[in-house]
C-alpha cells in the first residue's frame, strides 16, 4: 500500500484548499508533472517556492521555464505525491513518524 494518500478534491476553481487533489487539472494549477506515466498537476509558483532547484527552472533561462509538461524521470509517484502533499499548505496531510514505516 502506498504511503500517499490521495485527498477529496472538487476540481473546480471554487475548490476548498483545504481538499486539494494534484491529480486533477484546476485554475490553480499551471503544470502537469509526468511521474511513472501518471499526472501530477501543480502551481509552478508553489514548486518555486519549496525548492531552490525548480526556482531556478521557472526563473532563469531554463527550457523549463516555458514548459506546461515538466517529466520527471527515475522519481517515484508515491513519493513525488506525498512530498506535494506533506509541503503544500492547503493539504491536510500530518507529517508523523507512521508515513516513513
Amino acid at each position: 500500500m502506498s504511503t500517499a494518500k490521495k485527498l477529496r478534491s472538487d476540481s473546480s476553481c471554487s475548490e476548498h484548499l483545504q481538499d486539494i487533489d494534484f491529480t486533477r487539472k484546476s485554475c490553480w494549477t499551471d503544470l502537469q508533472l509526468k511521474v511513472e506515466g501518471a499526472e501530477l498537476y501543480v502551481p509552478k509558483s508553489h514548486l518555486a517556492m519549496i525548492s531552490p532547484v525548480f526556482r531556478l527552472m521557472f526563473e532563469s533561462d531554463f527550457k523549463e521555464q516555458d514548459l506546461n509538461v515538466l517529466p520527471l524521470p527515475g522519481k517515484k509517484y508515491a513519493d513525488v505525491l506525498l512530498f506535494l502533499q506533506c509541503t503544500h499548505p492547503g493539504t491536510r496531510l500530518k507529517i508523523t513518524c507512521k508515513l516513513y514505516e
